[in-house]
């Protein structure tokens, strides 16, 4: 896939078979370009942007507080739960729930008002009964946790990392963009400086400060 700017002249490609990183010196195009791709992921389109294909995209720019706890993703999360449960699972939860309400009657008959208990919960409302967070302290972690999610609940095409490189050394790079080609995750670095020459798995397109494009 690609994405177009009508003001830089290459296209930006984009796979799952590398990682593109996309390095602009240019203070203003940088800030132009993550202003674009945050929109994007909005669903803001601006007219000066447009990718070859109908994509869904999400942009990361503060690691310190990313959160994996809002709805959209713990509602994906409970659908994943009961997607995994097999017939066995199933059965043994209802078994389970059932002598739970079993117990419940007992203390119901010494209360005189007319309760009644909905013995008709499905998987997915126990599902929710638990509560569920994902909780992560680490970078690192926090990056792969992203592309499990993304791997998992399939509700985004492309990942924008924007200027990750400055928190993390060339070593956990390496996992992470391992572990997110070995997935079939596209994902694409976006920084505001140039790091030299090309590390393993990368591509890059560069954009210097006289707004000079070279691939590498």
């Amino acid at each position: 896939m690609n994405l177009k700017l009508s003001f830089i002249e290459n296209s930006i490609e984009l796979s799952d078979e590398y990682i593109r990183c996309v390095e602009i010196e240019n203070k203003k195009y940088f800030y132009r370009i993550v202003d674009i791709l945050n929109n994007y992921a909005r669903g803001i389109i601006l007219e000066d942007s447009m990718f070859n294909e109908e994509v869904k995209i999400k942009v990361y720019i503060d690691y310190f507080n990313l959160d994996f706890n809002n709805r959209k993703i713990i509602n994906n999360v409970y659908k994943l739960i009961n997607l995994s449960a097999s017939e066995d699972n199933q059965e043994s939860l209802r078994n389970t729930y059932k002598k739970l309400i079993k117990q419940y009657h007992n203390i119901l008959e010494n209360i005189d008002i007319p309760l009644v208990i909905n013995q008709e919960l499905n998987l997915d409302e126990l599902s929710k009964n638990l509560n569920i967070e994902i909780k992560i302290d680490d970078l690192v972690k926090n990056i792969f946790t992203i592309i499990d999610i993304c791997k998992e609940i399939k509700d985004v095409d492309i990942i924008f990392f924007v200027n990750l490189k400055d928190y993390l050394n060339n070593e956990e790079l390496n996992e992470i963009y391992k572990y997110a080609i070995y997935n079939k995750i596209v994902i694409a670095m976006i920084d505001s400086k140039s790091f030299g020459i090309c590390q393993k798995y990368e591509k890059k397109f560069i954009i210097d400060n006289n707004l000079d494009e070279y691939m590498l």
